[in-house]
């Protein structure tokens, strides 16, 4: 269901009891191009205590900020009292806050398009930071001061990047300016994990090779990774950094220059999950053990959930090799991701062997004879298995 009609119907209902009520922010922002917003924020008048009577289900996330969450018709909608941030302390979230006006309020916020505000029930905008006007020439411009906007948040920086590779809009030069100079104050004000949700988010856009590129010109890349600090950015621009695979590989890919360990070490700072890292390692261990490897063990590693992810990072020959053995043997690798050999261990014990470790040995020389002679039928492998 369109959230829109029930945005519409929390807005009549602050309205009802004297207060004031818009869409804010983002919605806003993507309702003026013609976009679907994936949410619905609202700000008004009224206080928590106000609006919380109202409605039947709410979550209380954010009452020191003047936020709670209404839940009508399995939507969940955040509610903000207009206010002004008065003092921020830790590059990260406002320490004293006041309730103020709707002008104020958009004062506050970080960029331009996102500072409006939608009378729904006029169809009004409310535009006190000339956001409309950065629409239409598609820019990225701070709220104000923008040395303000980015000591007050420093994830706004990358945010400010975000948003310009989501749109193809390009970035206000005062904002750029400011940008280069409080990168190196990213850390540690700004958490490793937030940092990720924000790749994530420009990964989910498909926009992160454009975004990294302009985090490196604007000298965050350098802040997150320190072996990036001598590096060109037309050099990493010149890299090949695939765009479809996990945001773990293209960080791998970036700093394909520094050995493994190291970069395992600044990588895995973003707070990865376990299968990310283990993706990642993976994919450092792939080409050696390629080289290496009989066709089994080629096989076996086909046969990983991690191998397409990790196959795109390979050098172009070795791919379209393993591209090639995939094709060939495609039913041996199947049967190896579905773990269904030929040859099970209860048909060992049939054939005399006693339980031990010698099952495992065998039924590991009954797929070597499978895939080498591409056999498909048991009696077979096992009557070579077994000669007489």
């Amino acid at each position: 269901m369109d959230s829109f009609p029930i945005a519409l119907k929390i807005i009549e209902k602050l309205q009802q009891i004297g207060g004031v009520a818009y869409i804010a922010g983002g919605a806003v922002r993507d309702f003026l191009m013609g976009l679907q917003p994936s949410d619905i924020d609202i700000v008004t008048s009224l206080p928590v205590d106000a609006i919380r009577p109202l409605f039947k289900k709410t979550i209380e996330v954010g009452i020191q900020f003047g936020i709670i969450i209404v839940v009508e018709d399995n939507h969940k909608f955040e509610i903000a009292t207009f206010r002004t941030d008065l003092e921020y302390k830790d590059g990260r979230r406002p320490t004293i806050i006041m309730q103020s006006s709707p002008e104020e309020d958009a004062k506050r916020r970080d960029f331009t398009i996102n500072g409006m505000f939608l009378n729904p029930l006029t169809n009004e905008t409310l535009d006190y930071v000339g956001g409309k006007e950065d629409l239409k020439e598609r820019v990225i411009r701070a709220i104000g001061n923008p040395h303000d906007r980015f000591r007050e948040d420093r994830l706004r920086m990358i945010r400010a990047i975000r948003y310009a590779a989501r749109f193809e809009f390009s970035i206000d030069p005062l904002t750029q300016e400011a940008i280069k100079e409080h990168a190196p104050t990213l850390l540690p004000a700004v958490s490793f994990e937030r940092i990720l949700q924000e790749f994530d988010k420009i990964h989910k856009d498909g926009n992160l090779k454009k975004a990294l590129t302009t985090m490196h010109r604007l000298g965050l890349l350098a802040t997150l990774f320190p072996p990036l600090k001598e590096t060109d950015t037309l050099a990493l621009e010149a890299l090949e950094k695939p765009e479809n695979v996990p945001v773990v590989l293209q960080l791998k890919a970036l700093l394909e220059h520094v050995c493994d360990e190291e970069r395992f070490h600044w990588i895995q700072r973003l707070r990865f999950s376990q299968k990310d890292l283990d993706l990642l390692l993976f994919s450092d261990a792939l080409l050696l053990k390629l080289e290496k490897g009989n066709l089994q063990q080629r096989l076996h590693l086909y046969a990983s959930p991690f191998f397409e992810d990790a196959s795109f990072l390979l050098p172009k020959e070795a791919r379209g090799y393993c591209l090639d053995e995939l094709q060939i043997y495609n039913e041996q690798i199947n049967r190896i991701k579905g773990k269904k050999p030929l040859v099970t261990a209860q048909d060992l014990i049939e054939k005399g062997l006693s339980p031990g470790p010698q099952i495992g040995a065998y039924l590991k020389k009954a797929e070597e004879i499978a895939i080498t002679h591409k056999l498909d039928d048991k009696k077979e492998i096992l009557d070579r298995l077994f000669p007489t």
